[in-house]
């Protein structure tokens, strides 16, 4: 660092949510120490009335040596979490305190998003993206901008594009998959994904929009869970009726895959009991053989039906495999 005294400016006081985001979406990439320096800094300014501080009695205070300070600087400087201004006509540095991005602002910024990516691998990656989405104290004439590139401190980063999720395209790099069941799609496919498996084509943009709201609240497997439910039921994907279930499950304390998967069966099974349980006091309230033959046929009329949706079920699985062979193209 060019001078010894230094002033801190922020950008707006660091609120919970901003040291949230700071934790969840740029620890993995400047580490604890790197970021705790930043709330180092930031309490400086909070608690101090003094216009600005010695950097030798903030590092002797704070246990960090010269070194450890100037990497961790350049860091954030690299992340634009900090921005150091020399005045050469005052003889002290500035340490700007950027604004920590959103999760939204985040990921809009491809250098940080794959960095992460890299960092942290595909899966907790899609964890991290679903749990989300002034003026100068001095004359700015005075100051020469003292930073760091991103790849001068990280190292050169390749940029994934097909790990970014749009409105236009689906999220994941697919190859062709066959799956035995709607549970087993519902594990490993992101919701759009699992919706397009469902019916055939993709998600309209305001389902689009639902969906980024729900995923603030659940795992995208266990919306699809929720989604494969209603869809069993209905025929149809209801918005209303997802969305309250959703927050059913997160009141009920239910975010497992299994345990939702399990919630979900035994409803089902407690359905079809208390249907097989009516028509069989429906067949006792009449005729004897003109009602037992009646529910026959009403057993062989589910399994065709069950046919006809195992028919379907296949039709559906190679629309989906064909579109996954487009699209891996």
């Amino acid at each position: 660092m060019k001078y010894d005294n230094f002033v801190i400016q922020l950008y707006e006081e660091y609120s919970e949510k901003d040291f949230r985001n700071l934790r969840i979406l740029y620890l993995p990439i400047i580490g604890f120490e790197t970021a705790m320096l930043l709330q180092l800094l930031a309490d400086q300014h909070k608690i101090s009335k003094q216009f600005n501080y010695s950097l030798d009695r903030f590092l002797m205070s704070n246990f960090i040596s010269i070194n450890q300070f100037e990497e961790m600087l350049a860091q954030l400087q690299a992340c634009g979490l900090v921005v150091a201004k020399n005045n050469d006509a005052k003889h002290f540095t500035l340490f700007y305190l950027a604004k920590i991005n959103n999760s939204e602002e985040f990921f809009s910024n491809k250098i940080l998003s794959s960095y992460l990516l890299k960092k942290v691998g595909q899966n907790r990656f899609n964890e991290i993206k679903s749990y989300f989405i002034k003026e100068e104290l001095f004359d700015e004439s005075e100051f020469t901008i003292e930073s760091k590139s991103f790849s001068e401190v990280f190292g050169k980063v390749t940029i994934n594009e097909k790990a970014f999720a749009s409105e236009q395209t689906l999220t994941l790099e697919l190859n062709n998959q066959i799956f035995h069941s709607n549970e087993e799609a519902a594990f490993k496919l992101n919701t759009e994904q699992f919706i397009y498996y469902l019916q055939g084509h993709v998600a309209d943009q305001n389902l689009i929009k639902l969906i980024k709201t729900w995923m603030l609240k659940s795992r995208q497997n266990i919306i699809n869970l929720v989604i494969n439910y209603v869809w069993k039921r209905d025929g149809k994907i209801i918005e209303r009726k997802i969305e309250k279930i959703i927050n059913d499950l997160a009141n009920r304390g239910l975010n497992t895959f299994e345990d939702v998967k399990s919630h979900f069966s035994n409803i089902l099974f407690d359905t079809k009991r208390s249907l097989s349980k009516n028509l069989g006091e429906k067949s006792l309230s009449s005729n004897g053989n003109y009602k037992l033959n009646h529910n026959v046929s009403n057993t062989d009329d589910l399994e065709i039906k069950n046919r006809k949706s195992n028919i379907l079920d296949d039709d559906r699985q190679a629309a989906f495999t064909r579109f996954l062979e487009n699209f891996s193209k």
